[in-house]
């Protein structure tokens, strides 16, 4: 039987074919043992958001400024809780610093008012009182305070350091000194308390009470 030379077009064509599935095979192998790209090639990195969480400002002097939202709702006394911190060493004859720490559990920030959330403050010494807000009526908040949730807010009072009596007469003595209890609490709130002490001024020197000289007596 006679052959027939193939044209030579043909011949081209079926060796690129070949060459095709020769390369799709090498192709195919190196995704199988190697991966999708080679240990030379950088990995791409993540693009960077470009949304970033604010940047709080330096502090200065160890405090930051922060604003905090205010309302107009009044809290409510058994949501509130206000914490009295004092400093120990102050001293007695003058008037003491207080510091009242209040907090709220309430979702939505608030305004304390002392006298409407019935805050009651006792200083005592040795269990016995010595100031009573409710004798003074007065619980040494005497403006309202902005409260704002997962916040506390310093509110700074005074005690004149006297005792209330059964007056709350500014002729009552002042305070000795000595360790005291201060307690804290709005009406059905949880109550807050400190202890300090109180000290004689060193400054202040009693006064001495001159002696007189006994007068001599002529002798005749």
């Amino acid at each position: 039987m006679s052959q027939r030379r193939l044209p030579a077009e043909i011949y081209w064509r079926r060796r690129l074919l070949v060459l095709a599935v020769v390369l799709l095979l090498a192709w195919g192998a190196t995704r199988a043992f190697g991966g999708e790209g080679t240990a030379d090639q950088p990995v791409a990195k993540p693009t960077a958001n470009a949304t970033t969480a604010a940047t709080p400002a330096a502090p200065v002097d160890g405090k930051v400024t922060v604003n905090l939202s205010s309302g107009t709702a009044t809290c409510d006394p058994e949501k509130v809780r206000v914490t009295p911190s004092v400093k120990s060493g102050q001293y007695v004859g003058a008037a003491v610093k207080v510091s009242m720490i209040v907090s709220t559990t309430q979702k939505g920030p608030c305004i304390l008012n002392a006298k409407a959330a019935d805050l009651l403050v006792v200083i005592s010494a040795n269990k016995a009182p010595v100031w009573d807000s409710s004798v003074c009526k007065t619980a040494l908040l005497r403006t309202p305070v902005s409260v704002s949730p997962r916040w506390s807010t310093v509110a700074e009072a005074t005690w004149t350091g006297r005792g209330s009596g059964t007056e709350c007469s500014t002729k009552e003595g002042f305070a000795s000194p000595g360790t005291y209890v201060i307690k804290s609490a709005t009406l059905g709130g949880e109550p807050g308390q400190d202890t300090f002490t109180l000290v004689n001024n060193p400054k202040v020197k009693p006064t001495a009470t001159p002696t007189k000289k006994p007068t001599a007596k002529p002798s005749g």
